[in-house]
C-alpha cells in the first residue's frame, strides 16, 4: 500500500494498492451490521478478472469473486487447478451487492467492482487485520487459463460499529453533535438509491476533499469517464529458446511458435488432427488435448506428433506438464514429489520461486514463459 493509502482508514474512504503494472485494487470497509468490504480490480485489457479469498496463500481450497465481462460477477469456489475445479456457488450463497464488471474501450481496461459481507458462514473470512488475497487476469473474456496472477496482502481496519450506534454520553457539545449530523448524512445519503439520480458533477464533490476521486469513486458513481493512466510494460511475448540441457527431453520449439509463424503444412497437421487454431494454439493449454497424456492420443495424433519430431516424452512433460498422470504413473517416473512442490508453488511468479522450486519446475518442463505468461503472440 501506498504511504498516501497506509495513512487512510480506509473505512471513509477508499485505499489503493498496486498490484502490478497492469492491475491495481482499491477498497474500502463498510460500516454496518454486517460489516462489508467494496472491492475494485482494475486490470489492462479485455478480458477475465477475479479477486481471491485464501486461508493459505494458496489458490487451492480458496474462494474468489470472478468478473467475466458481459456477465454478473458471481462467487467461486476454488477447489484445484483446473478449470473444472472453478465452480460457481450455490445460488443461496451468491450475496455479492452491487457486483459489476465492465470493459472500457477508451481506457483498455477491464473494471471489477463488488461489495462483499466479510463474515459469512461456510466461507474464507475476511478478518481486521492482515488478510491474504489473490488476484488473477485471463487472457480472453472466457474464463480460461490466466495470464497474470498473485498474492497481496491488505490490512483490514476494524470498524467500530459500536461507536455508530451509541455516541459517547461526553460528546454533547454543539460542535460535535454538528459533526454526527454531518456524518449521519453523509452515510445515509450513500445508502439511498435516489443519489444515482444527482448530477455527475455534485456526484464528484462528493469524493474527497481535495477534489480527486479514487478510482473505486469514480466507477461507483460516473461510469466510464478518462482513468489515470496505468503503466504499459508488457513483456515481449516471444518466448526466448531455453538451453536443451535444461530439460530432461528435447525442447520442441514448434509448440511455442506463435501460430502465424508456423509453416501452412504444421498448422494443417494441428488443425485437422488436434483442432489447433489461433486462439487455442497461442494460448497453451487451452487445448482440450494438452490435457491429455500421449497414451490417451489416438494413433493418428501420435503419427501427428512424430512429424513434428516429438515423442511421448516431450508431449507428455512440455504440452501436459504431467498434469493427467495418476499416482502410481508419477511415481514410476519418481516425479510425486515434484508435482508436490510445483503445485505449492503454483501461485508465484518465477523470480519468486526458490532453487527447490526451480529445479521441480524444470523437470516438469515448465520455462519462465510457460509459467509467468502462457500466450503466444500480441496479448
Amino acid at each position: 500500500v501506498t504511504n498516501a493509502a497506509a495513512a487512510k482508514d480506509c473505512t471513509s474512504q477508499f485505499c489503493q494498492k498496486q498490484l502490478s503494472d497492469a492491475c491495481l485494487v482499491e477498497y474500502k470497509v463498510n460500516n454496518g451490521t454486517p460489516t462489508t468490504i467494496t472491492m475494485v480490480l482494475v486490470c489492462e485489457g479485455s478480458r477475465w478478472v477475479g479477486i481471491g479469498f485464501s486461508e493459505s496463500g494458496k489458490m487451492m481450497n480458496s474462494d474468489a469473486v470472478l468478473g467475466i465481462p458481459g456477465t454478473a460477477p458471481e462467487k467461486y469456489r476454488l477447489g484445484g487447478y483446473d478449470q473444472s475445479a472453478v465452480v460457481a456457488m450455490e445460488r443461496q450463497r451468491q450475496t455479492l451487492i452491487d457486483a459489476s464488471v465492465n470493459y472500457y474501450d477508451a481506457d483498455d481496461v477491464t473494471v471489477l467492482k463488488f461489495t462483499k459481507i466479510m463474515k459469512e458462514d461456510g466461507e474464507v473470512e475476511i478478518k481486521p487485520g492482515k488478510n491474504t488475497f489473490l488476484y488473477a487476469k485471463g487472457i480472453f473474456e472466457d474464463l480460461n487459463y490466466h495470464q497474470e496472477r498473485d498474492l497481496f496482502e491488505l490490512n483490514i481496519p476494524k470498524v467500530d460499529t459500536a461507536a455508530e450506534v451509541a455516541p459517547a454520553a461526553e460528546e454533547s457539545s454543539e460542535k460535535k453533535r454538528k459533526d454526527r449530523d454531518k456524518v449521519k448524512k453523509d452515510d445515509d445519503s450513500a445508502e439511498d438509491p435516489s443519489a444515482e439520480n444527482q448530477p455527475k458533477e455534485s456526484k464528484r464533490k462528493q469524493g474527497r476533499g481535495d477534489g480527486k476521486q479514487t478510482l473505486a469513486e469514480q466507477f461507483a458513481s460516473l461510469g466510464p469517464i478518462q482513468l489515470r493512466p496505468l503503466k504499459d510494460l508488457r513483456p515481449n511475448l516471444s518466448p526466448p529458446v531455453p538451453v536443451d540441457d535444461e530439460f530432461p527431453y528435447p525442447y520442441p520449439k514448434i509448440r511455442f511458435t506463435e501460430w502465424a509463424s508456423l509453416s501452412h503444412q504444421t498448422r494443417e497437421i494441428m488443425k485437422e488432427n488436434f483442432g489447433y487454431n489461433k486462439g487455442n494454439w497461442n494460448a497453451l493449454g487451452l487445448n482440450d488435448n494438452e490435457r491429455m497424456t500421449c497414451s490417451q492420443l489416438t494413433d493418428a495424433q501420435r503419427q501427428a506428433i512424430q512429424l513434428l519430431g516429438w515423442n511421448c516424452d516431450v508431449w507428455d512433460c512440455f504440452i501436459n506438464h504431467y498434469k493427467s498422470y495418476n499416482a502410481e504413473q508419477l511415481g514410476d517416473k519418481k516425479l510425486l514429489g515434484h508435482v508436490d512442490v510445483v503445485r505449492s508453488a503454483w501461485v508465484k511468479l518465477w523470480a519468486d520461486l526458490s532453487e527447490d522450486e526451480l529445479q521441480s519446475a524444470t523437470r516438469l518442463c515448465f520455462t519462465e514463459f510457460v509459467w509467468d505468461v502462457g500466450y503466444l503472440g500480441a496479448s
